[in-house]
């Protein structure tokens, strides 16, 4: 029988008593309780609570109502990001509307049907 841990084909370096050196708190990976990143699995983070106040009230209830719409988005190189909503506060009257259908037309098209109507 072989001293010192020598082992077959170099087991263990060949010094030791045959017992390996690894300690198993490496890199978090290897006993299934853990994340990756060396936390325990069964821990969860505390979330922020949700907080809305009359400004985000508003921004949220204008883009559900299309009164705001996002014009552009803006990402920086710090990786900021800004929003630019427009819209309009003024509700839209009666010939509002009906020059919003009649955008499409021509201009041509519009005025023969005005001076059809006289």
């Amino acid at each position: 029988m072989r001293k010192g841990g020598e082992g077959k084909e170099g087991q263990n370096n060949g010094k030791g008593n045959g017992q390996s050196n690894r300690t198993g708190n490496g890199n978090g990976k290897g006993n299934g309780n853990c994340n990756g990143n060396g936390q325990q699995g069964n821990k969860k983070k505390k979330q922020a609570p949700l907080t809305i106040n009359p400004l985000k009230a508003a921004v949220i209830v204008g883009l559900l109502s299309d009164a705001l719409s996002v014009n552009s988005l803006l990402v920086d190189r710090a990786q900021e990001v800004q929003i630019v909503l427009t819209g309009s506060l003024r509700r839209k009257t009666p010939l509002d509307k009906m020059l919003d259908e009649i955008g499409d037309q021509s201009f041509d098209d519009v005025l023969q049907a005005l001076l059809r109507r006289v």
